[in-house]
């Protein structure tokens, strides 16, 4: 079986393809032509690379300057399932992982 080179582009197009058509990789792979190993590894290698481009609206760490000011005890973050809530006991680096690993699924 011959192997055919296919520039990042067409990948690139593939991978968004594949990402929001809801379809499976397999059936994605067989209507695109395309081994399903090789598409895998671009979805894998694509969203890699894009977690590793800083996003507008990053979380970053604050320091409130007035501590006068009344704020909530609980810390929202607004995701487009749903809405959750983290004690304010938590650390800022733990909620930066969960968002990172929300990023993966």
């Amino acid at each position: 079986m011959k192997r055919t080179q296919r520039s990042r582009e067409f990948w690139e197009k593939a991978v968004e393809y594949t990402e929001s058509s809801g379809k499976t990789r397999v059936y994605c792979a067989k209507k695109l032509g395309v081994g399903q190993h090789a598409l895998s590894y671009w979805l894998c290698k694509l969203r890699r690379e894009r977690r590793d481009v800083p996003k507008q609206g990053a979380l970053v760490p604050v320091r409130v300057l007035n501590a006068d000011l009344k704020m909530a005890q609980d810390l929202e973050l607004d995701v487009a399932s749903g809405l959750l809530r983290f004690s304010e006991r938590v650390s800022p680096e733990y909620v930066a992982r969960f968002v990172q690993a929300l990023r993966q699924c």
